[in-house]
């Protein structure tokens, strides 16, 4: 269905309000005519064009004046009254100036003065009520898109909160291991602490932006595996697959990570003689991006905690349902001797 933003609609209903009034005026001079048995003439439809424009400048006194100040504040026992006294006071006024000014050579009631109070009351009603509904219908679209606004406020503040986890956690794991490395006194920690200022500005100002391109993300997702085969040297065989079709495809920044992180803080090589992670973020087709992590474990038979369960990935699950709902798989199983995370989503 195709969405329209409050502008747009607003838009729409004040072109429906004028093709309604045009029409009105056209019908409201048949009517006219009809009920007082008029010829047209140049002066009969510059009478009823007055009394029209009488009931134009009821309608925008009410809704200027009396729906703002007493209906919008819920008096309406208040409002009730005085529309009603101003559709009396429109009607006796437009009736006495169309009977004196036009002098109807034959009319249907005894006593015209009286008897047409009722046709211009109930035109008055009417178009009384023709400015009420469209009023009402803009109140209502204006509170919708407040509260499409509020919700969307609600859902970036939210996100902002889930993604400032993601940061201190990234920088907290990378220091323990660069200290680790600088108390073996080890070659590669410059190499290290370098790749780390480059991952922190990545987070620090491309992060900023709700998107970031999809490229510099493998960048820096690169960075990181980098910086874990240096951790981990050759006891852990790692690989990291990329393809990207399109240069200029977007999407929110650090969505991966936590599973990458994940992959290297549970990967166990214990059963094995070099443990393995592979590693792919991939662009099937335009606009489709799959991404893949593969971690081997030791089964446990003592433990039956997910190391997918923990509060990182809990995180990741609600930005990807706050930032693509209904466009995204999340599939994380547990084998025999291996963790499987497969996410795909739908740009």
């Amino acid at each position: 269905m195709k969405k329209y933003s409050f502008q747009s609609l607003n838009r729409m209903l004040r072109f429906y309000e004028v093709v309604i009034w045009i029409l009105s005026y056209f019908i409201f001079h048949h009517v006219f005519i009809q009920e007082f048995l008029l010829a047209p003439s140049l002066k009969v439809n510059l009478v009823y064009t007055l009394v029209f424009m009488g009931y134009v400048c009821m309608s925008v006194f009410n809704l200027r004046f009396l729906v703002p100040k007493y209906f919008d504040k819920r008096k309406y026992k208040t409002f009730a009254l005085l529309a009603f006294v101003l559709l009396l006071l429109t009607s006796f006024v437009l009736n006495q100036f169309s009977y004196h000014v036009l002098q109807f050579p034959d009319h249907k009631h005894e006593d015209p003065s009286v008897g047409w109070m009722g046709f211009f009351f109930v035109f008055a009603l009417i178009y009384m009520g023709i400015g009420v509904f469209f009023y009402i219908f803009s109140h209502l679209q204006k509170m919708h898109e407040n509260l499409i606004n509020y919700e969307k406020d609600k859902i970036d503040a939210e996100l902002t909160a889930l993604k400032a986890q993601i940061n201190p956690h990234l920088l907290f794991n990378t220091l323990n291991n660069i200290y680790s490395l600088s108390l073996d006194k080890s070659d590669k920690t410059p190499e290290m602490i370098l790749k780390l200022s480059d991952l922190m500005s990545y987070v620090l100002y491309d992060c900023k932006n709700n998107e970031v391109l999809l490229k510099n993300e493998v960048h820096f997702l690169e960075n990181y595996v980098a910086l874990e085969k240096i951790r981990f040297e050759d006891t852990l065989d790692i690989k990291f697959e990329s393809n990207i079709l399109q240069d200029t495809v977007s999407l929110a920044p650090l969505l991966f990570l936590p599973f990458i992180e994940n992959a290297f803080k549970h990967v166990d090589s214990a059963i094995q003689e070099i443990a393995k992670i592979r590693i792919s973020l991939k662009q099937e087709r335009e606009g489709s991006i799959h991404f893949t992590s593969v971690n081997s474990h030791q089964p446990n038979e003592m433990s039956d905690k997910n190391p997918y369960s923990g509060i990182g990935i809990q995180n990741i699950r609600k930005r990807v349902a706050y930032l693509y709902p209904d466009k995204y798989q999340l599939d994380i199983q547990e084998l025999a001797d291996e963790y499987v995370v497969n996410l795909k989503i739908d740009l």
